[in-house]
This record gives structure tokens, sequence and C-alpha cells, in this order.
């Protein structure tokens, strides 16, 4: 099967990006522009015919260079999808994956504010998503990650 990263990829990073806003989404701030972007990727998911489901919404408010961290129960030899995004204060957002033994299993640390993993064929069960608020020029930042399952 083809891998759809660089679709998605490029749909996140041009929804994130503020010159892709019309007016009315500009002036949106915290949640509801998180909203927004969240609304705007997923109607680019279903456009590209990439089908979904969201099994998590993870939500924190984070000083820069601070961290969340959430646990999140992914099924067995399933793929998914985690992205990310972050309010008008934060130009550095970061997204690492970790399973139950705290290995790495993906990680986005590019300097942008909407990180990508792509995870494929995992294994049952819990995994520890780390948010990671790189710079945020007003604190605290709000983010949001956002976990599909590829159907």
């Amino acid at each position: 099967m083809k891998s759809r990263l660089p679709i998605v990829a490029a749909a996140v990073a041009a929804i994130a990006s503020t010159t892709a806003f019309a007016a009315p989404a500009l002036a949106q701030t915290g949640d509801a522009l998180l909203n927004s972007l969240f609304r705007e990727l997923e109607g680019s998911f279903l456009a590209n015919g990439q089908r979904m489901t969201r099994v998590a919404d993870l939500r924190n408010s984070i000083e820069n260079g601070g961290s969340r961290g959430d646990i999140v129960r992914l099924d067995s030899g399933r793929s998914y999808w985690v992205i990310g995004v972050c309010d008008e204060d934060c130009s550095d957002f970061d997204v690492i994956v970790g399973d139950t033994n705290g290995n790495t299993v993906g990680s986005d640390t590019l300097t942008d504010d909407s990180p990508v993993v792509q995870l494929s064929g995992v294994r049952g069960g819990g995994y520890q998503i780390s948010s990671v608020m790189a710079d945020c020029a007003v604190n605290p930042c709000k983010t949001a990650v956002r976990i599909y399952r590829i159907d």
C-alpha cells in the first residue's frame, strides 16, 4: 500500500499555515483555532479519499519548554496518524510516541507547529503520546493532538 504521508503532511502544513486561512479563521484564537484547523484537515482527508476514525483528542496547555504525556490504547495490527496543532502563540510544537517499554516508535520534532506521525502495524496496547512545546511566545500555549485510525 502506498504511503499517504506526503498527502497528509502537505494538508497539515497548508492548513496550519496562516496564509491558508480565510479572513474569519485568522481572527480565531485558542480552542476555536484548534477546532477550525482540525475541521479543515478532516475535510481535506475526505476530499483525498482517506477514510479515518478519530480515536483520541488530547488537549493541553503547555508552557514554553514544557511537555505533557497521555496514554492512548491502540489496536494491534492497525495503522494510525498522530497529528498535532497549536494556538497562535506557538511556533514549534513536537509529538513523540513511545511504547510501554519506553521506546520511541514515532516522532515529529521538526521546527514547525504541526507535527505529523504515522504509525503502521502497531502492537496492541498503551502508547505514551508526548506533546512537547519547543517554542511558545505567550505562555501557556494551547495544543491538541488527534489520533486517527486509518480505515
